[in-house]
Parts: structure tokens; sequence; C-alpha cells
């Protein structure tokens, strides 16, 4: 697999086109709920994004076993 992360999106396309279909492609980086449409036009195979966790609210928690 060869992952473009954090590739600006003229760059991703012409890159994209250069990869042989039988070598697996990822795009990550800058993929958010607004954006992930366009970036799924590409034609990647897979889509990573950390958005879910980066605007997530988080609890600290603890769990003590005696």
């Amino acid at each position: 697999v060869i992952m473009f992360d954090n590739w600006d999106i003229k760059n991703l396309k012409k890159a994209l086109k250069l990869v042989p279909k039988k070598i697996k492609t990822e795009i990550s980086g800058q993929v958010n709920l607004n954006n992930i449409k366009q970036y799924a036009s590409f034609g990647a195979d897979y889509i990573s994004t950390s958005y879910m966790i980066k605007n997530s609210k988080w609890i600290d928690f603890s769990l003590e076993v005696v």
C-alpha cells in the first residue's frame, strides 16, 4: 500500500494516476466530513482519517479492582 498523507489535492490527483492498479493506495491527512466525498472520487483504495478522534471529547476514568 502506498499512503499519500497530507498531499495537496492537485498533486494527489496526479500521483494517484501514476500508480499501477495492482498497487493499493490510501489517502490520509486533512480528510474530514466536509471533503471525504471529494477525496473518494480520486479512486484510492482506502481513505483514513483521525477526524473522529481529534474532534471527540475525552473522559478520564479509572477502574480499581481490590
